[in-house]
This record gives C-alpha cells, sequence and structure tokens, in this order.
C-alpha cells in the first residue's frame, strides 16, 4: 500500500505502486496496512499515525465560525423584519419570534464566554 503525503498528512491511498505512474513532485511512501486518510506522517522515523489533536487556539477558532454560521442563518429574518416595520408593512414574523431572534443571536455572542464553549452541544439552540 502506498500513501501520497502532504504537509506530513497522507491525502490519498492506493494499492498499486506509485513509481513513475503520477507528476514527480508528489510525494508517494509506502505505509502498512490501516493507514487512512488524515493519518499524519513522520518523515524522520518513516512512520504514521493518528493525526494530532487539534489545538485549543483551533477549537477556539471552529467554535466561532459555527458560532458566526449560526447567527448568519438568522440575521436576515431580523433584518426583514425591521425593514418591514419600517415600512409600514405587514411583517413575515411576529413581534414574538422577532424577539425570540434577537435573543438567540446575544445568546450566540455570548457563548464563547460559557465554560461549554466551544463544545456545540452547548451552543444556544435556535427559536
Amino acid at each position: 500500500m502506498w500513501a501520497r503525503i502532504e504537509k506530513n498528512v497522507v491525502i490519498e491511498l492506493t494499492n498499486t505502486d506509485p513509481t513513475g505512474r503520477f507528476n514527480s513532485a508528489l510525494i508517494w511512501v509506502p505505509c502498512p496496512t490501516g493507514t487512512t486518510l488524515g493519518d499524519a506522517y513522520d518523515s524522520s522515523t518513516k512512520s504514521f499515525g493518528p493525526p494530532p489533536a487539534p489545538s485549543a487556539a483551533t477549537l477556539d477558532a471552529l467554535g466561532r465560525s459555527t458560532r458566526d454560521a449560526a447567527i448568519d442563518a438568522v440575521w436576515w429574518r431580523i433584518q426583514r423584519y425591521e425593514s418591514q416595520k419600517n415600512l409600514g408593512v405587514a411583517t413575515t414574523e411576529t413581534s414574538t419570534t422577532y424577539q425570540s431572534l434577537l435573543q438567540y443571536v446575544e445568546d450566540l455572542r455570548n457563548w464563547p464566554t460559557t465554560s461549554g464553549f466551544p463544545d456545540t452541544s452547548t451552543m444556544p439552540v435556535a427559536p
């Protein structure tokens, strides 16, 4: 079995010897059975292993990105309600739903300060 390596990570596997079959700039190394995509490769010891656990900074950034996407997913509803109110037309959302959406966004903004962050199971739930 062979693994293609980029930045010390297995990104492709094949059972066929890649010698002469691909661009010579690609790095292919023999690997043991059981090697999987995403495994780490240590070129100094020529060994494979599980990828390292993400750092706290990486988990924090992922949590914030997830939070930002959740805000973006409802923000348009808040803006639509406000626009409709300003125009004096019937609103699609009720004022109760609007208030719930505002509170949800506020809870999402405060989520990084809670003890459960960045565990998404502790993330506020959309109304």
